[in-house]
């Protein structure tokens, strides 16, 4: 080979030429930074207009954070995070019940520390679902005056203790097995799965929590639950984007007494009941021209269909984006038929 020659390998790469851009390009795109250096702000403000075109996941961008300085600071900081599989609890259940505990640690109140305007907690319905009031009156017989109820017995009022809880729960790719069984889920958290094709949870999950309480579900599967695929009860909204509910033991995705709820791009399919139901003043918005509902009611039941608005003890809506139609999402249901 003569003096200032290159040789070039061979490829297969369908993207050779652009691989061999950015060879040409990595130099001047990254390179060295030291500690005590200035920030190259320039390179840092190419790569935010880099990666704002590339569509990084959460998790890729907590990766790319990790690798050098520039993508660092070009990156937005990930908010306290975890993951399953996880080395202590071998099931998703197990990881989140750990998180559920320490997201709603109550404990006795003392009569010593009661003053009017603090905040104390109260037993919703019995379940241990807690809700915030702050004190107005003492009473001279020991009962308390809150906010919504009056002569309330010190026994039922709680001060929660505050633990630092992540807010974001990566599941890798892979079948993680429940045994068909629902994840409760009592704490605003986004769960975030790898991908939908490949994260698949074999089990359901089900969201309780206060009505300013959001949960977020998104890029995974839920298979083979025993009951419904999801359930969302008592106040907390769910969001479910880019997610597959299939083969449910009950409805497919099931919303009572929660009205901010919403579907984006999502599939529910051979559930053995209703494919989305809404009731008890419930409401749920459908976005997104990837969400399919079709093939449910598998069990035949007149009083099932794809879309369900029929609730315990009263009806539910459903709203559509004004890009979709009924009859474009809710395809090919038994039971009592579409919607």
């Amino acid at each position: 080979m003569s003096k200032g020659e290159t040789k070039t390998e061979p490829t297969d790469s369908p993207n050779a030429e652009n691989d061999s851009n950015l060879a040409l390009l990595s130099p001047f795109l990254v390179y060295p930074v030291a500690a005590d250096d200035t920030p190259p702000y320039e390179l840092i403000a190419w790569w935010k207009v880099i990666f704002s075109y590339l569509g990084i996941k959460k998790k890729e961008q907590l990766e790319l954070r990790w690798m050098c300085r520039i993508f660092r600071d070009a990156l937005p900081c990930i908010p306290l995070w975890t993951s399953f599989p996880h080395p202590m609890y071998p099931t998703l259940n197990g990881l989140v019940g750990r998180l559920n505990h320490l997201g709603n640690d109550y404990v006795e109140c003392s009569a010593a520390d009661m003053s009017i305007g603090l905040k104390v907690y109260v037993d919703r319905y019995g379940l241990e679902i807690y809700k915030d009031h702050t004190i107005t009156k003492i009473n001279p017989d020991g009962t308390y005056n809150i906010t919504e109820k009056n002569n309330v017995p010190l026994a039922r009022l709680k001060q929660k203790v505050i633990h630092i809880l992540p807010s974001l729960l990566f599941i890798e790719d892979g079948v993680h097995d429940e045994g068909g069984n629902i994840v409760n889920i009592h704490i605003p958290i986004s769960i975030i799965g790898e991908s939908r094709e490949h994260c698949i949870v074999m089990g359901g999950l089900k969201m309780y929590g206060n009505e300013d309480d959001d949960i977020n579900v998104s890029n995974l599967t839920l298979r083979g639950s025993k009951g419904n695929g999801v359930f969302g009860i008592m106040g907390a909204s769910i969001h479910l984007d880019n997610v597959s509910v299939e083969n449910s033991g009950s409805d497919g995705v099931c919303v009572y007494d929660t009205k901010r709820s919403t579907m984006k791009n999502c599939n529910v399919s051979h559930s053995k009941k209703s494919g989305l139901i809404v009731g008890d003043g419930g409401l749920m918005t459908i976005d997104g021209n990837g969400t399919t509902i079709h093939h449910n009611c598998t069990s035949g039941g007149g009083d099932d269909y794809g879309l369900n608005t029929s609730g315990l003890f009263s009806h539910g809506s459903i709203h559509l984006a004004s890009s979709l139609t009924i009859e474009a999402i809710s395809k090919n249901n038994g039971g009592g038929g579409n919607w």
